[in-house]
């Protein structure tokens, strides 16, 4: 099955099961674990097995040293009686690696297509319970790459407050000529901060400088001929130019850029 269709069955099976329940409104909320230590504090972690991303190895009965929430040290054994931790945990075996990062994720849009009540009254609750699982499974930094208006910056703001468990949330502003896939396949809310169309390299310049007033950590391009979701003519697609523009402003605003092009051509 080719992408495309796979998302549209993908989407109408949400969309069925979406008719039928509202699973979120039920779900226990996650709780924030109490602090461990106080910030100046030193928590070593013993007992365990270090996953080493960079050399692609492992490191079997290491201690982890953490001070000020951040890592301090990986000590040898012999010099864990030179440390005197303020808190120790011995972990038992388990395995320890980097937090995982979800590169492209849109955390306001949790799956159910149909507007049935039930899904509208339930729909905060989705979406927190969504940033709670991202931590559950080890996700600790989320590239969201378009929201939906104002519910990402309140998922934000529970985040920071402590009244949701979440991830760090990249926030992105998508960009796209006028009659491209954002504007009319997406049907996207034309809110600057999650939205803009850069009709030449001049309006990309003029959309990053207004995406980076409005918040966004990230800029995303649209380059894509085709609909995901619906049928249709080949859409236009953004000229180089203008891409190059939109990069370079970014850039000077010490923002990255993104494109999505699962079917453009030539770019």
């Amino acid at each position: 099955m080719e992408r495309r269709s796979f998302i549209k069955t993908a989407a109408l099976a949400a969309g069925a099961a979406g008719l039928t329940s509202a699973c979120a409104t039920l779900s226990p909320r996650s709780v924030r674990p109490a602090q461990l230590t106080r910030p100046a504090d030193k928590l070593l972690l013993t007992n365990c097995n270090l996953v080493d991303v960079d050399a692609g190895r492992l490191m079997p009965e290491r201690q982890i040293l953490i001070k000020d929430g951040k890592i301090a040290g990986i000590p040898p054994a012999e010099k864990l009686a030179e440390i005197g931790p303020d808190r120790q945990i011995d972990l038992n075996g388990a395995f320890v690696m980097p937090g995982l990062i979800n590169a492209h994720a849109h955390l306001t849009l949790p799956g159910g297509v149909s507007m049935s009540l039930a899904m509208l009254q339930a729909y905060d609750r989705q979406i927190e319970r969504g940033a709670e699982l991202c931590v559950a499974g080890g996700v600790t930094t989320v590239r969201d790459v378009m929201s939906l208006s104002d519910w990402l910056p309140a998922l934000q703001a529970k985040i920071e407050r402590g009244e949701v468990v979440g991830p760090r949330i990249v926030r992105a502003c998508a960009m796209d000529i006028p009659k491209g896939y954002g504007t009319t396949a997406l049907l996207v809310s034309p809110d600057p901060r999650f939205f803009q169309e850069a009709p030449n390299p001049e309006g990309g310049r003029e959309a990053v400088r207004r995406a980076v007033d409005g918040g966004a950590d990230l800029i995303k391009i649209f380059q894509q001929d085709r609909s995901l979701m619906m049928s249709g003519p080949s859409l236009p697609l953004m000229d180089v130019a203008t891409m190059r523009a939109i990069c370079d402003e970014a850039h000077r605003h010490g923002r990255l850029c993104r494109c999505t092009t699962p079917h453009a051509k030539g770019c």
